[in-house]
């Protein structure tokens, strides 16, 4: 929780910061909007925050401390599905025929890397409490971005992240708080304040971003293919960061999952 929080907190600070200076740089008429728009649709943006950053990064964080990296990949190809499913559930959202062949050949190129090429390491997987949680952030976040259609026309893309960041970190303050309580706060060693700055700065805001404006541009059906390639990246940003190996299955699924991707997001002629 307290990680949680703080990346939410900084998030909102930051993102502030910015409204600030759009505010002080003669572009007063865009944060009046938006603060009109967030005022009247309060409820409904503050729940889609929640949902998709407080609850979705909460459940991950569980996931990851009580579970294994690999289940966590594994569970996270599932998402792209999640994503169809809640979008003809929620607006009848159908897929064309290249959609769902690019959609399955995606989800095969994932789950290649998240086995490590042998299909029989799926088998020795460690189902426990971890594959709930991740299951729950699946589908939150599934839903989250089906759900990111019902943003208010008008509303900008700064101001849109910023209700959800800020409503995130509200809903996580009660549970930082006991969870300050009862262990203390965490040692903000240099490191600690650079992972924080880290999950802040790029999963928080810059990937958050880009994705909200991607599925508003393309759909969420086709957006959702590119969950696929998290293992993908990270198994790079392991070779790069770790000095791990790489394998052949990282390029492997990498040319299946491009494959993939080109069928759902070339057009129709």
């Amino acid at each position: 929780f307290q990680l949680a929080f703080f990346r939410f907190l900084c998030a909102t600070l930051i993102l502030s910061t910015f409204m600030a200076v759009t505010w002080f740089t003669g572009r007063r008429e865009t944060i009046l909007q938006d603060l009109r728009l967030i005022g009247k649709n309060w409820l409904k943006l503050a729940a889609l925050g929640v949902l998709g950053h407080g609850i979705f990064v909460s459940f991950i964080y569980f996931s990851l401390y009580s579970g294994q990296v690999p289940t966590v990949a594994v569970l996270q190809t599932a998402m792209p599905a999640v994503v169809v499913a809640a979008g003809f559930i929620l607006f009848r959202d159908r897929l064309t025929l290249p959609q769902a062949m690019g959609t399955t050949i995606c989800f095969l190129g994932a789950l290649l890397v998240a086995c490590e090429g042998n299909p029989a390491n799926l088998l020795a997987l460690d189902l426990t409490e971890s594959v709930l949680w991740m299951l729950c952030a699946v589908v939150a976040y599934g839903v989250f971005t089906v759900l990111i259609r019902i943003r208010p026309e008008g509303l900008s893309d700064l101001g849109f992240l910023w209700i959800l960041v800020f409503a995130s970190a509200v809903f996580i303050a009660p549970w930082f708080s006991v969870n300050v309580a009862n262990h203390g706060l965490a040692d903000l060693r240099p490191g600690v304040i650079m992972a924080v700055l880290y999950v802040t700065i790029g999963p928080g805001l810059l990937a958050a971003y880009f994705w909200n404006r991607g599925v508003k541009l393309i759909g969420s059906n086709q957006a959702g293919v590119f969950i696929n390639l998290m293992p993908v990246f990270a198994g790079g940003m392991a070779w790069l960061v770790l000095g791990e190996t790489v394998y052949w299955f990282h390029f492997a699924g990498l040319l299946v999952i491009i494959y993939g991707i080109t069928f759902v997001t070339r057009k129709r002629t």
